[in-house]
């Protein structure tokens, strides 16, 4: 019986500590979204071109995303029609 009253101490802390953990990630989330993206021009000598890349800087770890060959020349389809940016 009287371990029923310590786990109704505990449960606050706990959902206190995850409620706080939560808001924190949304937070950097937010900031993150708010430095917006560069786009770079890197050149292809495959396709006799500069190609366009939207680099989007924050953290240790990188995605790749191909546009399809109907992309447009000058914008990453996955910067406009795809939200990449504020979804990864």
């Amino acid at each position: 019986m009287r371990r029923f009253p310590l786990v109704l101490l505990r449960l606050p802390a706990v959902l206190v500590l995850v409620l706080g953990l939560e808001c924190l990630s949304a937070t950097h989330a937010r900031s993150t979204h708010a430095a917006g993206y560069e786009t770079l021009m890197v050149p292809s000598a495959a396709m006799g071109r500069d190609i366009p890349v939207a680099f989007l800087a924050g953290g240790p770890h990188a995605v790749y995303l191909l546009d399809p060959f109907d992309a447009g020349p000058d914008v990453s389809n996955w910067v406009t029609a795809g939200n990449a940016m504020t979804t990864l």
